[in-house]
């Protein structure tokens, strides 16, 4: 049944190849979730202030966590995180199946035990 909100599936999410992060939480506070799909849902009923997740697999040793991320700016993960990006609306128009690349660490460099 439906609520009479926008459904979260008018959105894609664009996977983004190599050790990657994006940088701040979504509306400044550390929201995660702890399966991607739910991450999705959070993420797209968020709006403008989640621009995508970032699996954070060594934040919490035992916990993986995927946390909603402010910008849709891919940096390199020293730490092996993976991200995607939400695109929504009119940014479907530009969503190019496949993904974007960003610059692989060096093995030695994607390892959780590195800080």
């Amino acid at each position: 049944e439906g609520d009479g909100t926008q459904p979260y599936s008018s959105c894609l999410w664009q996977p983004i190849e190599g050790a990657t992060f994006l940088p701040d939480y979504a509306k400044g506070l550390p929201l995660a979730a702890g399966s991607l799909a739910t991450a999705k849902v959070h993420c797209e009923a968020l709006g403008s202030d989640c621009a995508g997740i970032t699996l954070q697999p060594c934040r919490w040793k035992s916990v993986v966590l995927y946390s909603l991320r402010a910008q849709a700016d891919p940096q390199i993960s020293p730490q092996a995180e993976t991200s995607w990006l939400k695109r929504c609306g009119d940014d479907i128009q530009d969503f190019e199946a496949g993904s974007l690349e960003v610059p692989v660490l060096p093995p030695s460099a994607a390892s959780c035990d590195d800080d």
